[in-house]
C-alpha cells in the first residue's frame, strides 16, 4: 500500500488538486469523458482513494487521477471527498 500512497501524493503536488475522496458505492465507471453516454475505461471498487482535479470537473463528474495514474471521469454523487 506504500507505493500507492506515495504515488497519490506526488500526483497531488502536481495537478490543480484540492480534494482527495473515497469511492462509495460498490463498483464505480470511471468514464474518458464527463458524460453518461461516454465510454466506461474502468471500474474503482469501494473505499478506493481518488484525487480530484476540480478545475477539470463539471456540475455532475469529477475529473479524477488514482495512484496507478488513471486519469478520467466520474460521477460526484458516489465520491465522498474529504
Amino acid at each position: 500500500m506504500y507505493h500507492e500512497d506515495y504515488a497519490v501524493n506526488e500526483k497531488q503536488s502536481s495537478v490543480n488538486t484540492t480534494k482527495s475522496g473515497f469511492v462509495n458505492c460498490q463498483f464505480l465507471n470511471l468514464r474518458e469523458r464527463p458524460s453518461l453516454e461516454s465510454e466506461v475505461l474502468k471500474c474503482l471498487e469501494n473505499g478506493h482513494e481518488v484525487l480530484i482535479d476540480e478545475s477539470n470537473s463539471t456540475n455532475e463528474f469529477y475529473k479524477v487521477y488514482t495512484a496507478s495514474g488513471i486519469e478520467d471521469f466520474c460521477m460526484k454523487q458516489f465520491i465522498d471527498v474529504r
